[in-house]
């Protein structure tokens, strides 16, 4: 690729070759921007053919740039060596399940580029089942906090988590917080957001939906929370972060 991009799109992959990944990277190929980007892909030591799928995409398209794990490293070590390796200044996590809308990158990207002092931003996200059919009523709807104890409590109880792919980071402040945490099985992005608020404050927010997020059947999200694991990383991230919570008194926060 000629130009330096700015924008960075992070997929960590594992065995999706002949069923989401594709979606995935041609929603990236629909994004309009007004900035050069690149799609860095990361192989986790798939076994169905991934590295032959991606070397003809990269070979086809200069924006593509993919890296591989010879042996399956987990979403987290796959996510920080996509960030590693990206060459912009703004980094967007797709997770390969998921897709991007049209405008969703851009319209994160300028709200960063106004708001020098957020080290992140997120937005909606319309929910989407195995066969990419819409799930009515099951919409991601966020919203802005701008108050770090009512963040805390709000991302600590789940009623609003940001959404891996639909949230957009520099690139510097991610890497300065260490990225994803390796030792976590899952819950990954629930820990990256409670110790963002520490280091760097609540994120921005876009009233928009930029990205079909896919209803997990099977794969890691919902197998970690039948074996128990998701339960047991959250605790231990609530443990880490507990005392970013507001005390409560008689039901109310203060």
């Amino acid at each position: 690729m000629s130009e330096q991009p700015t924008i960075s799109l992070l997929t960590p992959t594992r065995n999706r070759c002949a069923t989401y990944l594709p979606p995935a990277i041609a929603s990236v190929r629909a994004l309009r921007l007004s900035v050069p980007y690149e799609h860095v892909i990361v192989d986790d030591g798939s076994e169905d053919g991934t590295p032959a799928r991606l070397a003809a995409e990269s070979a086809a398209d200069e924006h593509i740039r993919w890296l591989r794990h010879e042996r399956p490293r987990g979403v987290a070590a796959t996510r920080n060596a996509a960030a590693q390796a990206a060459r912009g200044a703004f980094l967007v996590d797709l997770d390969d399940d998921d897709l991007l809308t049209a405008d969703g990158v851009e319209r994160r990207y300028q709200y960063l580029l106004a708001r020098p002092e957020r080290w992140a931003v997120h937005g909606n996200a319309l929910k989407i089942d195995a066969e990419g059919r819409y799930l009515i009523g099951e919409d991601v709807r966020n919203f802005f906090c701008d108050d770090p104890g009512r963040c805390a409590e709000l991302f600590f109880s789940s009623a609003m988590i940001p959404n891996a792919s639909t949230a957009m980071y520099r690139r510097e402040a991610l890497l300065a917080l260490g990225g994803w945490d390796e030792s976590l099985s899952c819950c990954e992005d629930y820990d990256l957001w409670l110790r963002s608020l520490e280091r760097f404050g609540p994120p921005g927010f876009v009233d928009a939906v930029v990205a079909l997020y896919r209803r997990k059947d099977a794969g890691l999200g919902i197998d970690s929370i039948r074996s128990g694991a998701h339960e047991q990383n959250q605790r231990r991230v609530q443990a880490r972060f507990g005392h970013l919570r507001p005390r409560v008194a008689g039901g109310v926060s203060r």
